[in-house]
């Protein structure tokens, strides 16, 4: 009885995070959108909503293999395997990653859900006395290489799509009736390249929220116990019903977080948002099929950056860069507090 009710509780307030996610941080998708008037900010938001749906859905079937990443990093059999602890041990991360992702979005900033899941979980098991044997230091390695990585491959893809944009702009479009219609071309392109980072958006962060999904199956299935590790088969409606919270709660907000990033950051022209687009897809694709758990809020503003580099707001980056440095810190105090706390 007590696997029943503990699973169907912890689905929940998992849903709760996935709903969050798409609310605080697939704005980041359609920012550069909006902000060159390529798409209004409702169809920005419908787009983005449709897009994360198929994201979620189409990646797990074809390269879950974020999802088994994420769900096999923490070492659960190391941990006290007693259902109260198990049950203090997801709630614990549920409520970090809302609490982070919430207090952010209060102040426009676009975090990384992804990196205040894996600092809370962390965090949570080691206030539960599972020391460091119940951490999967391996997976922690594969995100920080992720991490760096795709930043660095996110800016270089963008300054370099721009380079060779602005240089087909200026060759097919300069002078007379061409002129007009380049920048209307390159708005169209515009559409179809954030319409790529949405969906990528959803196979990247919906695999790594599946993730607590999957992690709450095998613990209700074990009564508490269990190592949380990868393996197994994905259900159906566990992939669609996340697409559908994240779409829902994608469509639901996230203005302040495309004002931060489509107009505070960097005003950027069509082409230039269509090279930042663009780029960023393909490094969350990459990411994505090699297995990578990288966060989509540091791809795109990387991207952003390497687009539209001679116009960066530094201030914005100072405070961009103050939260990111503070999320695997500040995560994985909380996580660790408050499992502390319950437990005791």
């Amino acid at each position: 009885m007590f696997s029943f009710h503990w699973m169907i509780v912890t689905l929940l307030l998992t849903y709760v995070v996935i709903f969050v996610n798409g609310w605080t941080d697939a704005p980041n998708a359609i920012a550069t959108a909006v902000a060159t008037g390529a798409l209004s900010m409702r169809r920005a938001a419908a787009m983005a909503a449709v897009f994360n749906c198929l994201g979620v859905a189409v990646m797990c079937r074809v390269s879950p293999a974020v999802a088994y990443s994420v769900s096999g990093m923490v070492n659960l059999s190391a941990v006290d395997p007693s259902p109260r602890t198990m049950y203090i041990l997801l709630c614990a991360t549920l409520s970090a990653i809302v609490f982070w992702s919430v207090g952010a979005w209060i102040f426009g900033l676009p975090t990384s859900e992804s990196h205040s899941l894996i600092a809370a979980l962390t965090g949570a098991a080691l206030g539960l006395g599972g020391g460091s044997g119940a951490i999967r230091w391996s997976v922690w390695r594969v995100v920080m290489t992720g991490l760096f990585a795709s930043m660095a491959v996110g800016f270089a893809g963008a300054y370099l799509a721009c380079f060779g944009l602005e240089r087909l702009r200026r060759r097919r479009f300069y002078g007379g009736r061409r002129r007009r219609t380049g920048g209307r071309a390159f708005q169209r392109g515009q559409v179809a390249a954030a319409m790529a980072m949405a969906f990528m958006h959803g196979a990247q962060d919906g695999q790594k929220l599946l993730a607590l999904l999957l992690l709450s199956l095998r613990l209700g299935q074990a009564g508490g116990g269990g190592t949380g590790g990868a393996g197994g088969s994905i259900p159906l409606w566990l992939s669609v019903s996340c697409a559908l919270v994240m779409g829902l709660g994608t469509a639901t907000g996230g203005g302040r977080i495309v004002e931060k990033m489509g107009r505070e950051l960097v005003l950027l022209k069509p082409h230039q948002g269509c090279a930042a687009d663009g780029a960023s897809a393909l490094c969350l694709l990459g990411a994505s099929l090699l297995g990578f758990p990288v966060s989509t809020t540091h791809v795109k503003t990387a991207a952003i950056l390497g687009a539209g580099a001679s116009g960066v707001n530094g201030a914005v980056v100072r405070e961009l860069m103050v939260t990111w440095l503070t999320t695997f810190p500040g995560c994985m105090l909380l996580g660790f507090a408050l499992a502390k706390g319950l437990s005791g």
